[in-house]
């Protein structure tokens, strides 16, 4: 029995000689008396389009991750290439509701204050800072603790509640502790206990403009009056130190300062601007959603 050249299957005898179609692999078997062996040649054909098929079948993962690879690298560009959302400076000097404050020597800071008609101006009482000794024969004025406070609230260190007309019994100062109560009249975060800053929405975090702005400005506002003890001190060594300095810092989303720095406008020095610093990056403010850059111009003058 004769074999098919190509598929080396068995066929007949007849066709081997004379030629025909294989009836197992349906190729053209020439014969014995074709000049040439076409069977080689085919089988060499069918081999080399075997290996291109294989060939390209073997690139398609690799121009897939190759695709993947470009497609990750465009968005990291585009992504790179985006700036972030600008953050625009809470410049209060530019505020016609916020006017420049004026800090004076051994004093709370003062604003200036339109005389009625037909009367003297009205004089407002300076916030509690430290004083010079009373001269003889000055009247002082009683000591901010001597206020009326509403009761504390049980489980809060202890306290008991105060009566209007006398001080409340135990020792007072800082060794009570910051309140962790809203104080009567604040409207947002209030100054109580010493140098402490207490937020009356706890929980709440700032993320309307309007709101930051009126939240930042007010507590500043509370805050710069200690700044009078770094004036005070300073004019000890250079007496007409006066002038204007804006003071910069940024309020991070939990409320506390980093970045705080004073600039002279009028007149520069060193060891006040650095005193300044430190005493705003000790300022509190509310919570928000994101950092804000603040600065504000002060004015500061002796007595």
């Amino acid at each position: 029995m004769e074999k098919c050249p190509f598929c080396a299957e068995p066929v007949s005898e007849d066709i081997v000689i004379y030629g025909g179609t294989c009836p197992n692999c349906f190729a053209e078997i020439p014969g014995e008396e074709a000049p040439t062996n076409p069977g080689d040649e085919v089988i060499a054909q069918q081999v080399e389009a075997d290996r291109k098929q294989a060939g390209l079948r073997s690139l398609v993962p690799a121009l897939l991750i190759a695709a993947l690879v470009l497609g990750l690298g465009a968005v990291a560009i585009v992504v790179v290439m985006i700036p972030d959302p600008e953050i625009v400076v809470m410049d209060f000097d530019e505020f016609d509701d916020w006017a420049e404050p004026t800090i004076v020597a051994n004093k709370a800071v003062e604003e200036d204050v339109e005389p009625e008609a037909g009367g003297a101006a009205e004089v407002k009482q300076p916030r509690p800072t430290a004083r010079p000794a009373p001269a003889s024969g000055e009247v002082v004025a009683a000591a901010p603790k001597a206020v009326a406070k509403p009761p504390s609230v049980p489980g809060l260190g202890g306290t008991t509640a105060r009566s209007s007309g006398g001080a409340a019994p135990g020792p007072a100062g800082p060794s009570a502790g910051p309140s962790l109560g809203r104080r009567s009249g604040d409207d947002g975060l209030g100054l109580t206990g010493v140098g402490e800053v207490t937020q009356s929405r706890r929980g709440d975090i700032l993320d309307d403009p309007d709101a930051i702005r009126k939240s930042v400005g007010e507590n500043m506002s509370k805050q710069i009056p200690r700044l009078t003890a770094c004036y005070d001190q300073r004019l000890k060594t250079v007496p007409d130190l006066r002038g204007r300095w804006r003071i910069k810092f940024t309020v991070t989303k939990d409320g506390r300062v980093k970045n705080a720095a004073a600039s002279g406008l009028q007149a520069q020095d060193g060891e006040f601007e650095a005193c300044l610093s430190r005493e705003v990056a000790k300022w509190k403010f509310e919570r928000m959603v994101r950092e804000q850059p603040v600065q504000r111009t002060l004015r500061f003058q002796p007595s």
